[in-house]
């Protein structure tokens, strides 16, 4: 018997729990002035993420899994990013 995945659960996302929220912060802290000004600040800040970084962030995917997994796939919340 498999567990249900929940469905729209930001908690079972990295990208959603981390990437977008990070990746907007740097953005705008640039005040990007045009469309290519803000392509440009997202492709900079996405190559410049350090994989130290993405390995905290996985590392913290898999506690989450774990806390979910813990409360029979309920909603989580409070779990450090």
């Amino acid at each position: 018997m498999g567990i249900d995945w929940p469905p729209y659960s930001p908690d079972l996302n990295p990208c959603d729990s981390f990437l977008w929220g990070y990746i907007k912060d740097k953005v705008y802290a640039g005040n990007p002035q045009s469309i290519e000004d803000l392509k440009t600040a997202i492709q900079t800040v996405i190559e410049s993420i350090e994989t130290s970084t993405l390995q905290r962030v996985m590392q913290n995917f898999a506690l989450r899994l774990r806390h979910i997994i813990a409360t029979d796939g309920r909603h989580i919340e409070h779990v450090i990013n």
